[in-house]
């Protein structure tokens, strides 16, 4: 005796055919079962296709409900509704081949709590195009290596429970959608429940309706979020080791004795120079939403980037940058246009940033040519993605297309100067607390701070703390000596990131949303 739950959004095309494929399947095979179809506020006559099933058949039910849950809210649902001990749930593509059901209801009647069918495992046999198959593989290996999960495939829709011992752990699972599979067996395993990976046959359904590009990016965004102790502690770690590579190469006290020759005045001059970059950071970005038809006004603009920079200073992996769609999403303008801004808006600064420095290296020679290179590099790679990718079909090439259009547009010749003037300006603040120490050429400034932006590019610790500083560092100690370097580098640093944690929390209030909430 068993129950089926099948999550379905959307899948009026195939539903109708696999429920029964199914249908046949356990009638031959089984007894007593019943098929509970979690229908999640479908729009496409799904409901309508469910409804008329449950009519048709006394062992199958129908749960709808009038908004999107999400697929694991819905299979959650599904759960709690069942009216057996041992509760399955597939795909609504039933892309796995039926007779693995038999193994799964094997391993739970055999003593494991939660049976899950595996297409990586040895023994499996799995169909299925490599823009699937890679991104897949990658996750998984991500889920093992940062949350230490023993298991080799969370997300194959394929799975069994006892329901008594799996309740009381779908009730902490806080992710409803693609994601929750993989929270569920994390929470499992800490827990110490018995699960049993079985091969499967598994062949992919063209029919499908998930997207690999929306549901990887997802997947992805949630891996980071649940994960973020371990980035956050690798980060700090990586910054304190940097830090502490600095101390030992300017000497604790010679620092020291550099910042107290740091004139306060200059200091004061950099807070009051800083925060126009935020005015024109604001002003671009609202143009650039302007150009996709979704502008909020300029002073959001300006808020929402203070709001993002601030996350960016206080999480691993650039965090904040999403935040700025969410913010955007509250104005009614679509995820994917603030996506293609953002791409738009990183290129510029890329670009904007390569462009002072190949400038500033006609004064101060060749010294750091590999450096450049190397930016110059990621900066055509970077470009070579978005117009590549913009040729595709899907959520992810659609930002891209769109990004594209603001990349090669003869307002150019508008949001460039505007770029560079913010990273000038972050070249002025350097140089303001750099003048502390005599006349020194302002293209060493210039050419420190790109480059320095170049390293926060690579999100290896929170807000580039510490690699920031380093890179600085390294570049000025040409011009002074190293002691003084590192101060001005700190200095520097530790204006810009409190001037962008003041204006970031200033703006969550006038915004009326925490930062708290904007990391969640």
């Amino acid at each position: 005796m068993f129950s089926v739950v099948i999550p379905a959004y959307n899948e009026a095309k195939t539903l109708e055919e696999n429920v029964e494929r199914l249908v046949n399947f356990l009638k031959e095979n089984f007894e007593e079962f019943e098929i509970i179809i979690a229908e999640d506020g479908s729009t496409d006559g799904t409901d309508e296709i469910a409804r008329k099933l449950a009519e048709r058949y006394e062992f199958l039910r129908h749960l709808h409900s009038d908004v999107r849950l999400g697929k694991g809210k819905a299979v959650f649902t599904g759960i709690k509704n069942a009216r057996y001990s041992t509760v399955v749930y597939m795909d609504a593509d039933m892309s796995t081949d039926l007779n693995n059901l038999k193994d799964l209801l094997d391993a739970l009647e055999k003593g494991y709590d939660i049976a899950i069918g595996s297409r990586i495992i040895e023994s499996s046999e799995t169909t299925r195009p490599l823009f699937r198959e890679i991104p897949s593989r990658i996750y998984n290996l991500m889920v093992r290596f940062m949350l230490g999960s023993k298991i080799r495939d969370h997300q194959c829709g394929f799975k069994a429970f006892r329901k008594e011992r799996i309740l009381e752990i779908c009730e902490k699972v806080k992710d409803n959608h693609w994601f929750w599979d993989t929270e569920l067996l994390i929470l499992a395993q800490r827990k110490g429940l018995k699960i049993k990976e079985i091969p499967v046959r598994w062949r992919h359904s063209e029919n499908s309706s998930v997207s690999v590009f929306k549901t990887s990016f997802y997947l992805l965004s949630r891996l980071i979020r649940y994960s973020e102790r371990f980035f956050l502690g690798f980060s700090v770690l990586t910054a304190l080791l940097i830090f502490a590579g600095l101390l030992y190469v300017g000497k604790p006290e010679r620092i020291f004795v550099a910042f107290t020759e740091i004139n306060p005045t200059l200091v004061t001059a950099g807070f009051a120079i800083y925060p126009f970059s935020f005015l024109l950071r604001g002003l671009r970005y609202e143009m650039l939403m302007k150009r996709l038809g979704g502008n909020a006004g300029v002073s959001y603009g300006f808020m929402s980037v203070a709001v993002s920079q601030t996350l960016n200073v206080l999480t691993p992996v650039r965090i904040g940058d999403l935040s700025r769609a969410y913010l955007y999403s509250r104005r009614d303008v679509a995820y994917q246009k603030s996506f293609s801004a953002l791409t738009a808006e990183r290129i510029y600064d890329i670009m904007s940033v390569l462009i002072i420095a190949v400038v500033s290296m006609v004064f101060i020679g060749m010294l750091y040519l590999n450096i450049l290179l190397y930016g110059s590099a990621f900066f055509a790679l970077a470009v070579l993605a978005v117009v590549l990718v913009s040729k595709l079909k899907g959520y992810i090439p659609e930002i891209m297309k769109d990004a594209r259009g603001l990349l090669f547009s003869r307002k150019l010749v508008i949001y460039l100067p505007i770029s560079l003037c913010i990273w000038m300006i972050d070249v002025f603040v350097c140089y303001t607390i750099l003048m502390s120490f005599g006349k020194v050429s302002l293209a060493i400034a210039a050419f420190a701070v790109s480059m320095g932006n170049v390293v926060k590019a690579f999100p290896i610790t929170p807000g580039g703390i510490g690699a920031y500083e380093a890179t600085l560092a390294l570049i000025i100690s040409s011009a002074i000596s190293s002691d003084k370097a590192i101060a001005v580098a700190i200095a520097d640093h530790a204006i810009k990131n409190v001037s962008t944690l003041l204006l970031g929390f200033l703006s969550s209030l006038k915004m009326g949303i925490g930062i708290r909430e904007m990391r969640e």
